[in-house]
């Protein structure tokens, strides 16, 4: 296993990415820049599609046959590494915030570490499998069409519910705001739902975890699984 992720470790740039991110985030803690994890967590979540493509161009599909390992250990190997990858920016924001708690300085209005956490859990939760799918049974215009279709419906939710949740949540704090609603035939003020944005702010991470483990489980399940070809033989 080792081996393996030093191969990831590899293939993500090796001692100069660490350099770089270190590098970046240190800018961002003196400069105030906030907005460096949010863009730093939308380039890790697309990482599963830059590690597979260039696992395809090394033939390492091909090459992984001949080494000791197993199906399940390449596909941990993966899910490992973006686990290792997802904790810098959420790491890192939460440090750039206790900083600005102790400086007394203001952030600026970007994703905090829950909902960043479920951010980086929740898209490569879906790209996993679908990789998978496609390395195991190949390229076909069904698979292709539902594949799309269920990534669609699942980025939905990032587009549309997630940022409302967070608009809301930030509007609920504001005691000018006393934008009112009904419930049930019930009237209630915006600023009445801020302890239910607490509690669902504080599940979210679990739930994006619980998300990431399903997927690792599935994508397991996909990659080791036999085609019936295979089993005829």
């Amino acid at each position: 296993m080792k081996g393996l992720l030093r191969k990831e470790f590899y293939i993500l740039g090796g001692i100069k990415t660490p350099i770089g991110i270190a590098a970046m985030f240190t800018a961002a803690l003196i400069l105030n820049w906030d907005f460096l994890y949010f863009t730093t967590a939308l380039v890790i979540v697309f990482l599963p599609i830059t590690l597979f493509n260039a696992d395809t161009k090394a033939r390492w599909w091909t090459y992984s046959k001949t080494l000791p390992y197993s199906r399940n250990q390449i596909v941990d190997a993966k899910y490992l590494t973006l686990l290792i990858c997802m904790s810098i920016p959420v790491l890192g924001q939460l440090l750039h915030t206790g900083i600005n708690l102790l400086m007394q300085r203001e952030s600026m209005p970007v994703l905090s570490a829950p909902y960043l956490l479920f951010l980086l859990c929740y898209i490569p939760a879906f790209w996993f499998p679908a990789l998978f799918w496609k390395k195991r049974h190949g390229v076909k215009w069904l698979a292709v069409i539902v594949i799309c279709i269920i990534l669609i419906a699942a980025m939905l939710p990032l587009l549309t519910l997630l940022p409302t949740f967070a608009i809301f949540e930030s509007a609920a704090r504001n005691e000018d705001v006393q934008t009112t609603f009904f419930f049930f035939g019930k009237e209630y003020t915006l600023n009445n739902a801020l302890p239910f944005f607490h509690r669902m702010k504080l599940l979210l991470p679990f739930a994006g975890m619980l998300l990431y483990a399903l997927s690792w489980q599935i994508s397991r399940r996909i990659y080791r699984r036999r085609s019936r070809a295979q089993e005829s033989r």
